[in-house]
């Protein structure tokens, strides 16, 4: 995997931001604030589809822009390819905004985008997946299976939306008493996708422990 060209408009504090990466090692140095790790972010943008750090896709765009694009040229095994994110704010009164990706310059769902591209991201954030909770160790392996399994990607997008629908359901029961006859389908849908999920991280965690040595 190697990426030979990034291009960023609007990204962050980059209004406008162009560079060559066309050797094996890239040091990116800087004064604070001057936008080392939004770089790698937009690179993470375009690997997985989305931001490591950012609560909403809409923050990752320059506060005085509507919308950002984030371009790479990357080659892997199958030859080169060109990516595009571009994220566009919705209304100003809330957090959403529209994703838009693609290959070559055709359109492409997230599902298909994602793991073109693969790379591994580290910052001092990462920590937390020694000493933070387990949902931040969650996060993370879910951030590489989602780059190397497009399965999973789609599975856990109905498991959190199934989890979700299964969590108003309740409120509805406990607060208005109807919904049960709702409650059985999400609660199968839940069970069926995260199956799958443990089964993939299950999966992951034994190719983990055959690298370093362990049991198994």
């Amino acid at each position: 995997m190697k990426i030979s060209e990034l291009k960023l408009i609007n990204f962050r504090n980059h209004k406008k931001f162009s560079a060559e990466l066309n050797h094996d090692l890239i040091l990116i140095t800087g004064s604070n604030g001057t936008g080392k790790t939004n770089i790698l972010e937009a690179i993470n943008l375009l690997s997985t589809g989305k931001s490591f750090r950012a609560k909403y896709d809409r923050d990752m765009i320059n506060y005085n822009a509507s919308f950002t694009t984030a371009n790479a040229t990357t080659q892997n095994s199958s030859g080169e390819y060109k990516l595009e994110v571009q994220i566009i704010k919705g209304d100003n009164s809330s957090n959403m905004s529209v994703k838009k990706a693609k290959v070559n310059k055709v359109p492409k769902s997230l599902t298909l985008f994602s793991g073109i591209f693969n790379s591994v991201m580290f910052s001092p954030e990462d920590l937390n997946i020694i000493i933070g909770s387990p949902s931040e160790r969650r996060k993370y392996i879910d951030s590489i299976l989602i780059q190397t399994d497009r399965n999973y990607k789609r599975s856990l997008s109905s498991y959190v939306k199934a989890v979700r629908q299964r969590n108003k359901i309740l409120e509805r029961i406990a607060e208005e008493g109807r919904g049960q006859d709702e409650l059985g389908y999400w609660t199968a849908k839940c069970i069926e996708t995260g199956q799958y999920i443990q089964e993939q991280r299950s999966k992951l965690f034994v190719h983990f422990n055959k690298k370093i040595g362990g049991d198994g």
